[in-house]
């Protein structure tokens, strides 16, 4: 499946989930979470698991990210 918003890369844009190529597929979703105003973060939760992408205002998970759930 490929996903396209149609948007394009622009010189400044820095990538912190497409920034390899093993990720280059989450290009799309990644620059549409920039458009949205989505900020880049990490969460840790008292379970031990964690996440790492975007957020929105409220600092909830919305967009490309990825969640390390510790196996217990």
């Amino acid at each position: 499946m490929k996903i396209d918003y149609g948007l394009q890369m622009l010189p400044e844009t820095i990538l912190h989930v497409a920034n390899a190529e093993e990720f280059k597929w989450l290009l799309q979703p990644e620059l549409k979470a920039i458009k949205d105003g989505l900020t880049f973060g990490e969460k840790k939760y008292s379970s031990g698991n964690t996440y790492t992408g975007y957020l929105n205002a409220d600092g909830l998970k919305e967009g490309p990210g990825v969640y390390i759930t510790l196996a217990g």
